[in-house]
């Protein structure tokens, strides 16, 4: 029978507790704290311990404890649909995006044409000429942030130049809508 080292002994103790141990291993534990001081004045520590844990009275939970636990398990979990939330709006919004700077691109064309169109009212010539002027830098600004995205690792430098484009391009919408065209009098009135 080979000799019982002390961290054995120690995992042995914990078994020995639970009545785990076998008859030969209970009889090879013995014989190591026998011959063993400091694991035999640890194996006291423990009995002591389990004696105090069984004979401990059993101590009823608080009240409300329940509806707490509840409580902060139900805020948790609408953390997480609240962050899974954002997460989806952000990808819609990006896909949404995506798509309209894709139309726009398309439609960039279309305002020197319509800037030409003689029947069409001065006003509504204007700003559909400025709109689509603004579309077609938004596609340009959608296309240099998809360069961006693919060729770099850095979706977050992606994210802020989609930020700022976008702050850009509704500042100018801004502009362009609050400005009124003079109104053409006769000349020289």
């Amino acid at each position: 029978m080979r000799a019982m080292g002390c961290n054995e002994a120690r995992e042995w103790m914990s078994l020995r507790l639970d009545g785990q141990l076998e008859a030969a291993e209970e009889g090879q534990l013995s014989e190591h704290l026998r011959g063993c001081p400091s694991c035999a004045l640890e194996w006291s520590h423990w009995q002591e311990l389990d004696g105090l844990l069984r004979t401990a009275p059993a101590m009823a939970p608080p009240e409300g404890l329940l509806a707490l636990v509840m409580e902060r398990l139900r805020q948790q979990r609408a953390r997480q649909i609240a962050g899974s939330l954002v997460v989806i709006g952000l990808q819609v919004t990006g896909l949404g995006v995506l798509v309209l700077g894709a139309v726009a691109y398309c439609l960039h064309g279309l305002a020197p044409v319509l800037s030409q169109v003689p029947y069409l009212v001065p006003a509504a010539r204007f700003a559909a000429a400025h709109l689509l002027m603004v579309a077609g830098v938004l596609g340009e600004a959608i296309g240099v942030l998809m360069r961006v995205a693919v060729s770099s690792r850095s979706a977050l430098l992606a994210l802020a130049y989609a930020l700022l484009a976008a702050g850009v391009m509704a500042a100018w919408l801004r502009v362009v809508f609050r400005r009124r065209p003079a109104a053409r009098g006769p000349a020289g009135a």
